[in-house]
């Protein structure tokens, strides 16, 4: 997580040496690592974050959050029941279906509240 701050507050080598610290923690080694100047393929720092986290914290559900978090769109390719277009789902930050309901004991409690849409 700390690699994500680093990354916000333009610590980039910083956050490079988070994401080897997970790295070499999980057992990785020599040009597992990533280095300042070698991003492997990745454009920038934050895509390598990214994809640690996307590691790290799999089936933890962070990952559409993360997207979200930084303007950048979730990517599905992969059959799901919710679409017509099964095998190729790009969901923008702007698509309603990113929006959460609001608990229904908080509109109760707050009469000035209106439900999502």
């Amino acid at each position: 997580m700390a690699s994500l701050y680093n990354v916000k507050l333009d610590n980039d080598e910083l956050a490079v040496d988070d994401v080897n610290i997970i790295r070499r923690r999980a057992g990785l080694s020599g040009d597992d690592f990533y280095t300042f100047d070698d991003l492997k393929e990745n454009e920038r720092v934050l895509d390598v974050v990214l994809e640690e986290r996307r590691l790290e914290l799999a089936f933890e559900d962070h990952r559409p959050l993360d997207f979200f978090r930084n303007n950048r769109p979730v990517f599905r390719a992969y059959p799901e029941s919710h679409s017509r277009d099964r095998f190729n789902q790009v969901i923008l930050l702007s698509s309603d279906s990113v929006i959460n309901f609001i608990p229904e004991r908080e509109i109760i409690v707050n009469p000035n509240l209106e439900q999502n849409p």
